[in-house]
């Protein structure tokens, strides 16, 4: 009887004390805001039916999994603790068990099915009144975009860390840092470029380019004529460093072993990581370049930090909320332009020319690179799926009736499963690389093997190489398409409800977010558009690299029957030289600036120096 009275006080504390003590709690159980475990069962008040409903059903679940697992456990822990006389009280308390935690699983799902029943009402006439629901405090609340800004956005990450530990102080031990050993390199100016020592870790040094790169981004830095040399600076030290087998190479011969191969451009793998500059206006920092800033043991491995990535994370939630509040701060901004031409002429249809205008010239800056474009087409899309389901009927029936949330669930199932196909071919890709890279060691030995089966062998190898980086890159996109759609479907939520303005001006805002995703879309481009243009820059920098390597060969050739003549005393034949092509500046300017690259690096000409493609022209005219 005591149990049951302790658990029914246990029970009553829940619910007196959730507004006092809801986020300690929050912070207990993972971030879990739906629903609270009080004992076993959840007895928190729902917010309707079907928060009742799911309450309810998992209290019932628990009650089954918990008398099964009594049944089952308690009388091997008595036989351990008390030989035949324990199994036997075991069995007796495990068929107790049995069937009260099953009942009382029963009854609390009853009774969370019955109080979300009760509460429906209330939650349809809160919502039509644009209330929020606080999921901590079990209670309505009106919403206002201007106070959760000063609140959220006056907080900074140092204060908001500081009062987790001391939340959490005592409740969990330090993890012991490893201190990786000595690593002896040649030079360490790539490691300088990214900040970091030569002992550093995968994670440290990702975590290295992303901080340089950002802040030396050109985007951030418009009056600096150098900042575009140091971005591709850091992007090739990255490049190199983030290879194990080039980051060996680099460490034993520094760069000047390194040869003259081009690497990716910076921007192009900058913009595929991370997301571009221009765009953390209105989406914010993308959730897979938060992981590298996160307060986190840089010594763990990247399969463990991509783990702290998807968890609960307090820090992380707090920088998600942070971004979406910033994200809808400025997107209201944005929208002020559209709200002041309608109020310039009250009752009068407007076209709202300027705002058009503004918007036009975003998308097109936005919309300069293949990812880009792919981006800002994505951020279209959820401007005008969310600002359907807010106008309903004052835009069309299908969204008064619902049918605009039918659409965005399949949509969202969608992007799940392309997240996990292309996973699993790249997983795929991935074994079948290492399964001939097995092969090709058994063989390694092996003599007689014919040159052009060879030569095969080899394409075949680069093929591979390509589709398995072409599938890390689709499953990042589609990753970061589920993170960018989520928030943005939040912020949209945060203009609509937000009471610090009328009504009416809700309704503006969301004509003005459908106009506005209109254009943008208009200017987007699709996944395969964009991964198929960032696919064939791809494949024109692999191309280039390979012109680059035969010439350094040459030139490696060449210098060897130089030291060989003069070792022996015979002058070296000079081999056939190509006639050489004379170009127009105008078919020049035609060209790509990997086309024009492959050129210079032909005539032996290096092109490190070359940053713009007048660069590439300039040089090809003089040579």
């Amino acid at each position: 009887m005591s149990d049951q009275g302790d658990a029914t006080r246990h029970a009553a504390f829940s619910e007196k004390d959730v507004d006092q003590g809801g986020k300690a709690l929050m912070l207990e159980n993972g971030g879990e805001g739906d629903d609270l475990d009080v004992g076993l069962f959840s007895t928190r008040k729902p917010k309707h039916a079907m928060a009742g409903l799911s309450s309810g059903a998992k209290n019932v679940g628990k009650g089954v999994v918990a008398g099964v697992a009594a049944a089952v456990t308690l009388p091997y822990l008595g036989a351990q603790q008390e030989g035949a006389v324990g199994f036997a009280k075991g069995v007796g308390a495990g068929l107790v068990g049995l069937v009260a935690l099953p009942v009382g699983g029963i009854a609390t799902g009853a009774y969370q099915v019955g109080r979300g029943l009760f509460y429906t009402p209330e939650a349809i006439m809160e919502n039509n009144e644009a209330k929020e629901w606080d999921a901590e405090k079990r209670e309505w609340y009106t919403y206002d975009l201007n106070e959760e800004a000063a609140r959220v956005l006056g907080q900074s990450e140092e204060d908001f860390v500081k009062k987790q530990n001391e939340a959490m102080e005592g409740k969990e031990g330090q993890k012991p840092v490893s201190v990786p050993g000595a690593r002896h390199v040649k030079e360490t100016e790539y490691y300088d470029l990214l900040g970091v020592e030569p002992t550093a870790t995968a994670a440290q040094i990702k975590k290295g380019y992303y901080l340089k790169a950002k802040k030396n981004h050109p985007d951030k830095n418009p009056n600096d004529p150098k900042a575009h040399e140091r971005f591709q600076e850091i992007g090739a030290a990255y490049q190199v460093l983030s290879d194990p087998a080039m980051r060996e190479k680099y460490d034993k011969h520094g760069k000047e072993g390194m040869g003259d191969v081009p690497v990716m451009d910076s921007s192009a793998f900058f913009m595929m990581i991370f997301g571009s500059e221009k765009f953390d206006y209105y989406v914010g920092e993308l959730q897979l370049a938060t992981m590298l800033t996160m307060s986190q043991d840089e010594n763990a491995s990247d399969e463990e930090n991509m783990d702290k990535l998807f968890s609960k994370s307090p820090i992380m939630e707090f920088r998600q909320k942070q971004r979406e509040v910033q994200c809808a701060v400025n997107l209201a901004k944005t929208l002020e332009s559209y709200i002041n031409e309608s109020a310039a002429n009250p009752g009068v249809p407007c076209d709202h020319p300027e705002f058009r205008k503004i918007v036009a010239a975003e998308a097109a800056e936005l919309s300069s690179t293949p990812f880009g474009g792919t981006l800002l087409g994505v951020v279209g899309y959820v401007y005008q799926e969310q600002a359907e389901a807010e106008l309903g009927f004052k835009h069309s029936v299908g969204a008064g009736l619902g049918l605009t949330g039918v659409k965005r669930r399949g949509h969202v199932i969608a992007n799940k499963y392309r997240v996990a196909k292309s996973a699993y071919q790249t997983y795929k890709t991935a074994k079948q690389m290492q399964k001939a890279e097995e092969a090709k060691l058994k063989d390694k030995d092996k003599e007689g093997d014919a040159e052009q089966e060879t030569t095969d062998k080899h394409m075949e190898e680069e093929e591979a190489a390509m589709m398995g980086f072409l599938g890390m890159i689709e499953t990042l996109w589609n990753l970061s398409v589920i993170d960018v759609e989520s928030t943005l479907r939040k912020v949209c939520r945060k203009l609509f409800r937000d009471a610090s303005v009328s009504t009416e001006m809700r309704v503006e805002r969301a004509k003005a977010l459908f106009l506005m995703g209109e254009i943008f879309q208009s200017k987007g481009l699709s996944a395969e558009e964009g991964i198929g243009a960032f696919t064939d820059q791809l494949k024109e920098q692999m191309q280039a690299a390979k012109v680059a390597a035969q010439y350094q060969e040459e030139q490696q050739q060449k210098e060897q029957q130089k030291q060989h003549a003069a070792s022996t005393g015979s002058t070296p034949t000079p081999p056939p030289q190509a006639p050489q092509n004379r170009y127009a500046r105008k078919e020049l300017e035609e060209m790509k600036p990997s086309e024009l690259r492959t050129i210079l690096v032909q005539r032996g000409v290096d092109t490190r120096d070359c940053l713009e493609k007048n660069d590439f022209i300039e040089k090809i005219l003089k040579t």
